[in-house]
């Protein structure tokens, strides 16, 4: 039996001590041995596995480490290196794995790291764990993870924080993760980002995490201190929007310090004080010491409970808005112009129709109406939407009166004539050239409106519907400007037995036929319409008017 098998079947059966002084032993004699060398570096990874799993339980349980258990660790690791396998190595990959559980305890983990390196990772290595809970990380993001949990100080960020954020990019970019695992990497890497003072990219992070995680209390905790150095009044409204996640509330007690901390500094006392009330409450009826803070504040000559804010709730409330546009890269204001309010049948809340100017055109957004928009708005309102844009989507932020603009600014003016009504004369259809026609959606004039009369309205496209054209605010003319598409015929009306007729070459539908007026002279309003029987323009009637009874009022 060769060396190498050996050492395996010792290791195999447990007596690793054996099979380590057989490997030494074998080494001297045979230095560059690699299948040698590859046994020998499993009896390492056998005792690194025992001595960190014995630590993991200590930490666990919070009790102070066998000093000489790590010093032991350190020693194996650093034997392992002197083997000086070529990586990736299988059992390098597995110490890894298994220094990853305690990692951010060992003074030593991140110099480790440094010396394995990026290319210590296998293809194995980038792929999650399929287990009876459910996935598992992968080893990549377990250790990029363990990273950067132990660089939690400034001196380590500062001798290992930039190999450490090398690491934990490359774990983000291993696309083969699982998404809900990936997230936690974002939110390492802001945490690691702060350290390093690198605010716009810890920012961008947590604006990843806050994607999917915008209910979670710790995220909007996580953005505010990143806020702290570049906004102050957007650091409170995440703090107020973590507050608004209701969170329990024994973990709030260091958020309400923050925040009272924030407040004091913008001014507002009152504020600032029932917040370090609030935090001083739930030490107390946890049993908790209080902080030095806490205990600096509540001594502090501004201090006066009889000032502090009655309503925490009401504050969180109407200041945690603005920390929404964090969530996206960019925001803008945008005109609009509202149209009308509509409520669901089934109840809930109610939501404003409203119509914006695009590249191709008016078109029309349903926004939820925000409680500082008065009860009741005016059709044609002009309004400002504070949108957010992440990626090809546009979420309303915000919707507020717009002081300096005009009435229906943002529909497009068009004339035409009324093609069509409903019974109860509310609704119908605006012909406007041979290409466009538009969907009447209400009719409030001075003047009741009849089919074929000439309207000047205001269009904006329903992009639920096709893109079709919509009509708003239709204004009653005396007569059309010069249309191509729209013209008169004189003539005899010729009744055919079919219930249609004719004026020379325009056809009169049924419902405008009186046959009574069979043979009699008549002026007929046409449009020039598209036939989808015949697949060519012709022209069609939408108001009848016998010439005899014509009066100062018709059409000219």
């Amino acid at each position: 039996m060769y060396p190498n098998q050996e050492i395996k079947a010792l290791r195999k059966g447990g007596q690793l001590d054996a099979a380590l002084k057989l490997g030494q032993e074998s080494l001297a004699q045979s230095p560059n041995d690699v299948w040698l060398k590859r046994e020998v570096a499993w009896v390492y990874y056998e005792y690194i596995k025992k001595i960190a799993l014995s630590l993991a339980a200590m930490f666990e349980k919070k009790q102070r480490p066998d000093l000489s258990a790590i010093t032991r660790l350190h020693g194996f690791c650093q034997e392992y290196a002197k083997l000086d396998l070529e990586k990736p190595d299988m059992a390098l990959s597995n110490i890894n794995l298994q220094l990853s559980k305690i990692g951010k305890h060992l003074d030593f983990y991140a110099p480790y790291l440094v010396w394995a390196g990026i290319e210590s990772f296998s293809p194995d290595d980038h792929v999650p764990f399929e287990t009876e809970q459910g996935v598992s990380p992968s080893k990549v993001t377990k250790i990029a993870r363990e990273a950067a949990a132990w660089c939690n100080s400034a001196q380590r960020a500062q001798e290992h924080g930039n190999f450490i954020l090398s690491l934990v990019d490359y774990a983000v970019n291993n696309h083969q993760e699982d998404s809900k695992q990936r997230i936690w990497l974002f939110y390492d890497r802001a945490k690691l980002h702060l350290r390093l003072n690198n605010t716009e990219a810890a920012a961008a992070d947590m604006r990843e995490v806050l994607k999917t995680k915008r209910k979670e209390f710790w995220a909007w905790s996580r953005m505010a201190m990143v806020q702290e150095r570049l906004s102050p009044k957007l650091a409170i409204a995440c703090l107020c929007q973590a507050m608004l996640c209701r969170p329990d509330p024994k973990f709030t007690g260091r958020l309400h310090m923050r925040l009272g901390k924030l407040l004091l500094e913008q001014n507002e006392t009152s504020l600032a004080v029932a917040e370090y009330l609030a935090a001083a409450d739930i030490y107390t009826k946890e049993g908790w010491a209080f902080p030095d803070d806490l205990d600096g504040a509540l001594q502090a000559a501004w201090f006066d409970p009889s000032i502090a804010s009655s309503d925490r709730m009401a504050f969180y409330q109407s200041h945690a808005e603005p920390a929404l546009s964090l969530l996206y890269e960019k925001v803008q204001e945008t005109r609009a112009t509202f149209l009308a309010e509509l409520t669901p049948k089934s109840g809930g809340k109610s939501r404003a129709l409203v119509s914006v100017v695009t590249p191709s055109g008016p078109s029309q957004r349903l926004v939820a109406k925000p409680k500082n928009l008065p009860s009741s708005l005016t059709p044609g309102q002009p309004l400002v939407l504070l949108e957010g844009m992440r990626g090809n989507k546009t979420d309303t932020l915000g919707v507020e009166i717009c002081q300096d603009g005009k009435p229906w600014d943002c529909l497009k003016t068009a004339f035409g004539v009324i093609e069509n009504l409903n019974k109860g004369g509310t609704r119908g259809g605006v012909f406007i050239d041979k290409h466009t026609k538009a969907i009447l959606m209400e009719t409030s004039s001075n003047a009741p409106l009849q089919e074929g009369d000439p309207v000047q309205i205001l269009m904006t496209q329903n992009p639920v519907k096709d893109d079709r054209w919509e009509a708003w605010s239709p204004q009653p003319l005396e007569q059309l400007p010069e249309h191509p598409d729209i013209t008169f015929r004189e003539g005899d009306l010729k009744v055919h037995q079919k219930g249609f007729a004719f004026v020379d070459d325009a056809f009169i539908p049924p419902p405008l036929v009186d046959k009574a007026l069979d043979q009699q002279p008549v002026k007929v309003l046409c449009i020039n319409e598209f036939n989808k029987a015949k697949g060519t323009f012709g022209w069609k009637a939408v108001k009848v008017t016998a010439l005899e009874h014509q009066g100062a009022g018709e059409f000219t």
